[in-house]
């Protein structure tokens, strides 16, 4: 299997391919090579995620099996053709499901600046090209259900790492994508909350241990002396008490 899957899809969009991409859509290069960048990964994490199910493994195992490889040789010339475009928007409806592709659109265009019908239009010529590109891996790692699955599932760190800065928190929330991720994207924020909600609990519970034993330190402190003198004085505890919720607090807290 390929190292990188992100890899294999986007060679076959070199410079030759983005340039026809920028005439044909009338958009700057820079605009169609950011859409790439993007789309790439982001197409490849919302199959991880139609692929988690059962059904969705076996749509995509099957798109493949029937995915014309050679198309990719003649990309150049394809991409001018809007039928491509058209054809592989409802390719990955199929795919991913009701509005999966206007969500993803939407991310990759709202992350790159890119206009958003450009957008739509390259991420239609992604569909094919990705699951022809993949059909020229083993067939053990596409063939069936499961096996797709375990392919796309063992690259989820290759594609998070693809992600443009934000692009991963977009799609995030979008169905399956950020599970598909494996605590990268969606679980991550989830993991984090969970972590900031746990970390402000314990120093909530620390600064009231602390917060009680300047209380009691205090209480001590008014209370009738037993006629013993000499000792460190009340005030000190109270400060140290103070000091040690504030310094738990920031450690569980704000460093984080």
């Amino acid at each position: 299997m390929a190292d990188s899957l992100v890899d294999l899809v986007s060679n076959y969009f070199d410079p030759n391919v983005t340039t026809k991409l920028a005439s044909t859509l009338g958009v700057d290069l820079d605009h169609v090579q950011a859409i790439v960048d993007a789309a790439v990964p982001a197409t490849l994490a919302s199959l991880a995620g139609a692929a988690m199910t059962g059904d969705g493994a076996k749509k995509i195992s099957d798109a493949i099996g029937s995915a014309d490889s050679g198309m990719l040789d003649k990309l150049p010339d394809l991409v001018t053709n809007k039928d491509l475009s058209t054809g592989g928007l409802g390719l990955l409806n199929n795919l991913l499901g009701p509005g999966k592709v206007e969500a993803i659109t939407a991310a990759v265009a709202k992350s790159t600046g890119a206009p958003t019908a450009a957008t739509q239009s390259i991420l239609g010529i992604l569909g094919p090209a990705t699951l022809g590109a993949m059909s020229q891996l083993d067939p053990d790692s596409w063939s069936s259900g499961a096996g797709i699955a375990k392919t796309l599932a063992a690259q989820k760190d290759v594609i998070a790492a693809a992600m443009p800065a934000g692009l991963g928190q977009l799609l995030g929330g979008l169905g399956g994508v950020g599970a598909a991720m494996g605590g990268v994207m969606g679980m991550a924020q989830h993991a984090a909350g969970s972590a900031m909600g746990a970390a402000q609990s314990a120093a909530g519970n620390m600064a009231g241990a602390a917060g009680n034993m300047a209380n009691q330190t205090a209480s001590q402190a008014s209370m009738p002396s037993s006629g013993q003198s000499g000792g460190i004085p009340s005030w000190v505890w109270i400060v140290a008490a103070v000091v040690v919720a504030g310094g738990l607090y920031w450690y569980l807290y704000m460093r984080h």
